[in-house]
């Protein structure tokens, strides 16, 4: 869902997927699933060796995130 919010093509999709595969083996617990797999995706996104166009407020945005760069 975050993927296609953000309109991101399926291979970067699939890379998200596996990552976020990998974080269910423990990870989640406690922590929300759309907010795992925005994770996993941003992790795939920064992993890649093309140009990245996704940013880490593109992903706050989708999740309603408001205080990501800022420390309370």
């Amino acid at each position: 869902m975050v993927g296609i919010s953000l309109r991101m093509n399926a291979q970067l999709r699939e890379s998200g997927d596996k990552i976020f595969a990998l974080c269910v083996q423990g990870f989640v617990q406690g922590r929300r699933t759309k907010s795992v797999a925005a994770v996993a995706l941003y992790i795939a996104c920064r992993t890649q060796k093309e140009t990245n166009q996704y940013m880490l407020i593109d992903f706050a945005d989708i999740l309603n995130v408001s205080n990501v760069f800022f420390r309370s």
